[in-house]
């Protein structure tokens, strides 16, 4: 039972299907996971908002268009090409690529911890509620809809909001992953080839 276990595991066959599938505007998508089983398995996902002409350099490369910790506001310097200018990017990028959630660092003297885009928040007016950790937006008759569950090792976002959010922007959301699994039971034994 173990090894078949693994072996399912190992093809990763659920995340695929997760990754793959149509979403309905109520699902909530997962765009930011930090997800760590000492000799088991890691998984960190993590997305960038793409603007539409980039889109087919970005689908043709393995590289993440954006790593956490980037998508911060930043100086360039260009010293030789152009006489030694200094250009402001609010993103820290000439490339127009944003980030959907940024990792707050603080070096060790607090715990790092993920946050929404300030401008998607206000896009949707969403409401924190802090003890629940989630965003919430109210509609045209006071009721509450969940938009975002937010923790430290995962943040979901309701389909509906990014899609909007992607349409005003013209703008691609990008989920990256690097999922690793690993088992005691080789490949062979697995059934895998």
């Amino acid at each position: 039972m173990e090894q078949h276990e693994d072996r399912k595991r190992l093809l990763q066959e659920d995340r695929i299907g997760k990754i793959l599938q149509n979403h309905k505007n109520t699902d909530m998508i997962t765009v930011y996971k930090s997800d760590y089983e000492p000799r088991k398995s890691s998984c960190t996902i993590y997305s960038a908002l793409i603007p539409d002409d980039m889109i087919k350099d970005s689908l043709s490369r393995a590289e993440w268009d954006l790593m956490i910790g980037q998508g911060f506001p930043g100086i360039i310097s260009y010293y030789e090409e152009k006489g030694g200018e200094h250009k402001y990017f609010r993103f820290g990028n000439e490339k127009g690529i944003e980030p959907l959630v940024v990792i707050r660092d603080f070096h060790g003297v607090v715990d790092s911890y993920p946050e929404i885009s300030q401008e998607f928040i206000f896009f949707h007016n969403l409401h924190y509620l802090n003890k629940e950790k989630k965003y919430i937006k109210y509609d045209e008759y006071g009721n509450d809809i969940l938009v975002a569950v937010v923790n430290t090792r995962n943040v979901q976002i309701r389909a509906k909001e990014i899609r909007e959010f992607l349409t005003a922007k013209n703008m691609h959301l990008s989920i990256q992953f690097d999922c690793d699994e690993r088992s005691l039971f080789s490949l062979e034994e697995l059934g895998i080839k």
